[in-house]
Order: C-alpha cells, then sequence, then structure tokens
C-alpha cells in the first residue's frame, strides 16, 4: 500500500494514517508481542483491540485482525476507527 501525503509532517498528520504506517514488517513480531501484553493488563480497550486488529492483518493473519475490530464495537458499537477498519 502506498500513501501520497502533500502538507503534512508527523504532527499534522491523522493518527489514524500515521498508526498504519509506524509499524514496519520487520517490526510486526515485537508490535503483536506488545498489544498482547497491553490486552492481557486491559482488556476492555477498544483501542487497544483495533491497533491489535491492525497489525494482525499487516502480518497476514486478515480473520484474526477482524476478530479483533468486532470485540471492539462490542465493547463500543460506535468506534469509528473499528468501523473504518471494518470497510477496509
Amino acid at each position: 500500500m502506498s500513501y501520497v501525503v502533500v502538507g503534512l509532517n508527523h504532527r499534522t498528520v491523522p493518527l489514524e494514517i500515521l498508526e498504519r504506517m509506524s509499524i514496519g514488517s520487520d517490526e510486526l513480531p515485537k508490535a503483536l508481542a506488545s498489544y498482547r501484553r497491553a490486552l492481557k493488563s486491559s482488556p476492555h480497550r477498544a483501542d487497544v483491540l483495533v491497533n491489535y486488529g491492525i497489525a494482525l492483518i499487516k502480518a497476514g493473519a486478515r480473520d484474526e485482525g477482524v476478530a479483533q475490530f468486532r470485540k471492539a464495537l462490542e465493547l463500543d458499537a460506535n468506534h469509528a476507527k473499528a468501523l473504518d477498519s471494518l470497510r477496509l
């Protein structure tokens, strides 16, 4: 996936774009482990579930990623990022 972003930098880019760009494939195992640890201590954080889902999809585990978005929506039916992520 490629992004062309004009007039934005790390301070002005929307968080959703920054998060999707920020995890490189070489960092995925570490990111996935971090999200798993975060969910053990805070299993009811919809934002963590969504970020974990995005990382899972980047790792090639699309079904697992979508499951995390659905869990986030069980906690917050109007979670915008979870709803947007399901549309990808």
